[in-house]
């Protein structure tokens, strides 16, 4: 995050290419990881799976947050894309209404 602020347009767009085309991509695969984590962890009822499976996801979401607040647009656009086709996306897929929860 620190190279994407130094105020040189080179050392930018290259800090901002090299985020978008391998940091964004690994944070929203790490995000949907996260995310199905922490299903299995629900459907095996482990608390502490669970627990770990969260706190990878604020982790995940707190640095894409850091991205999107940098207001650089195309970084801003690659998080966008990326959580949208890699993460949200293909867990909405998987889903098979009606949906059921643990009791």
């Amino acid at each position: 995050l620190s190279v994407l602020r130094i105020d040189h347009p080179e050392v930018r767009s290259r800090a901002a290419q090299a985020t978008c085309q391998s940091l964004v991509p690994s944070l929203a695969k790490a995000l949907r990881g996260a995310w199905e984590a922490a299903a299995a962890a629900m459907w095996a009822r482990e608390e502490d799976s669970l627990e770990s499976a969260m706190d990878v996801e604020e982790d995940m979401l707190g640095l894409l947050n850091d991205l999107m607040t940098l207001e650089i647009a195309e970084v801003g656009e690659a998080v966008c894309r990326c959580v949208l086709t890699s993460s949200l996306l293909p867990m909405l897929v998987g889903l098979d209404p009606p949906l059921t929860y643990p009791e």
